[in-house]
């Protein structure tokens, strides 16, 4: 069986370190915007001076997207809740079996998802929706959300095709899976 991770030095590696730094650092940067645009909200009403009307729009946008992104980043660290009692109580094949079938799943839903997500910001596109307050373009958000559904997709995907590749059948291989 061939080595699955790209060569330490190679661009694919430089790559994939670069991408998984930016996963982690726009959610972060993100909900720290907001909690910062918040708390200058609060100030403001505190002092009787009227706040940002644009801030609620800008808010709810911007927890949506770290929202997304943060649970496509948790497809691929294995960080969702999962309701184990089913793989506690099955043999080790069978729960390798059971993760490899939601992982499946999970894909479809989340690929379905991300290309309806996809399809509805280019007709915002084509109608020219704009968002209430900002005025700017709807799909701006849109393509956020589409991303973030797709590239949970893929990422499911991959723990599928993992999971078809690595057929190990004891408990400590199964539970890493």
């Amino acid at each position: 069986m061939t080595n699955e991770n790209p060569a330490p030095g190679s661009t694919a590696a430089r790559a994939g370190r670069w991408i998984g730094r930016l996963e982690i650092a726009i959610p972060s940067i993100l909900l720290m915007l907001v909690m910062l645009l918040i708390i200058v909200e609060i100030v403001l009403r505190n002092l009787g001076i009227q706040g940002f009307h644009w801030l609620e729009e800008v808010s709810r946008n911007t927890l949506v997207i770290a929202t997304l992104l943060g649970s496509s980043l948790a497809v691929r660290s294995g960080g969702h809740m999962v309701m184990d009692t089913l793989y506690e109580v099955v043999s080790p094949r069978a729960r390798h079996a059971l993760r490899t079938v939601v992982a499946l799943i999970c894909a479809v839903f989340f690929l379905y998802i991300g290309g309806y997500a996809a399809y509805w910001t280019i007709q915002l596109t084509q109608i020219g929706k704009t968002m209430e307050t900002l005025q700017a373009p709807a799909y701006i958000m849109w393509i956020f959300v589409s991303f973030a559904f797709v590239s949970m997709g893929v990422r499911y995907t991959m723990e599928f095709v993992k999971g078809l590749l690595h057929r190990e059948t004891t408990a400590a291989s199964a539970s890493e899976f």
